[in-house]
């Protein structure tokens, strides 16, 4: 997790970071994972990554979070894979989980992501 598909390296508290900008503009835009509301989970990823005014969150630091969903939707619904766009969409789910699982991405990439950006 310390570099992105770039190889840029990041820290886990900048892709937590990212985790709780795309959190607050889906609570303050209101979620709707539908297609043509676009405030589900990506659309907030690609929010923070367009409007960080310090430009610190990129598609490697979303890149990162997608993989932190994966692992996570993977832990709670013991699926042998997960796709964390299909689990957004789908009918049933309820905002909270979203926003539970927003937070513990922050958390998870806090507690395992490195502390410093190791030198590119």
């Amino acid at each position: 997790m310390s570099g992105g598909l770039s190889g840029v390296p990041m820290t886990g508290e900048l892709i937590a970071s990212h985790a709780e900008a795309a959190a607050d503009w889906l609570r303050a835009a209101g979620w709707d994972p539908s297609f043509m509301a676009c405030r589900g989970l990506g659309d907030a990823l690609a929010h923070a990554v367009r409007t960080d005014p310090e430009q610190r969150f990129t598609t490697d630091t979303r890149y990162a979070l997608r993989r932190i969903f994966e692992l996570l939707i993977r832990a709670l619904t013991g699926a042998p894979a997960a796709d964390y766009e299909a689990w957004d969409q789908h009918p049933a789910r309820p905002a909270e989980e979203v926003f539970g699982l927003l937070a513990a991405a922050a958390v998870f990439a806090r507690t395992y992501g490195p502390a410093q950006a190791a030198a590119a």
